[in-house]
């Protein structure tokens, strides 16, 4: 794997732990890393990044195809939330991996840990897929399962995911240098949008026992908690 330009995409928690893993790895072996991340809700990735004089940008990546173009780079996302286009993927040299906290075909696209739990799931768990122009369709290069508990919320759940990304970045980085292409996605496939399940509403109509597991589904601070119908 070209070992030139370490492109992270990222934000928040995901965002600050998986820079500082990389930094303690001795950025895995990257000359250089860039940043792209989001300014709102996010002062504590910001000032890290500061602190460590790290470049980064707070506009969109899909905007910056200038400070890519012609690079060799390997560009890893992390809890980013742009879909990055086409044009920025084939505007540099290298791969481009994206960490999703489902197991793929299953749960594309938002809120999947709410989703898993509002559909009463037992497992879920991460993939980190080969980055293509269709959303989360690219090659599945890692898979790693954990149990959905009875006691997880859709934010509990959300993070236990990311601290599994986490740990598997060794494992990740292992193949990308042995240049594992990774195994094309297989099994009934599922997509959810970048909506608020049911508009963050509890309907009077649901049993008490669906009404419970959407609470709980739907517990992820600081956004507010559902409305009642």
């Amino acid at each position: 794997m070209n070992k030139e330009n370490l492109i992270l995409c990222c934000f928040g928690r995901a965002g600050f732990e998986a820079l500082n893993h990389i930094l303690i790895k001795d950025n895995y072996g990257f000359k250089n890393i860039m940043v792209f991340t989001h300014k709102k809700n996010n002062e504590s990735l910001i000032n890290f990044l500061e602190g460590m004089k790290i470049t980064y940008y707070t506009e969109s990546i899909n905007k910056c195809k200038n400070v890519l173009e012609n690079k060799n780079c390997f560009l890893l996302s992390i809890h980013y939330r742009f879909i990055i286009k086409k044009e920025i993927l084939e505007s540099f040299t290298g791969r481009s991996v994206n960490l999703h906290p489902s197991l793929l075909p299953k749960y594309k696209g938002c809120f999947s840990s709410v989703w898993a739990i509002i559909n009463e799931e037992k497992e879920t768990g991460i993939t980190f897929h080969e980055c293509i122009p269709e959303v989360d369709d690219g090659n599945i290069l890692i898979q790693k399962k954990i149990k959905i508990s009875n006691k997880d919320t859709g934010f509990s759940l959300f993070h236990k995911l990311i601290t599994l990304g986490i740990n598997n970045l060794d494992k990740l980085f292992e193949l990308l240098d042995n240049n594992y292409e990774g195994i094309p996605q297989q099994g009934e496939s599922s997509y959810y949008p970048r909506e608020v399940p049911y508009n963050n509403t509890v309907d009077n109509e649901w049993t008490e026992h669906k009404k419970n597991i959407y609470l709980r589904a739907l517990h992820f601070p600081p956004f507010p908690p559902p409305k009642m119908s």
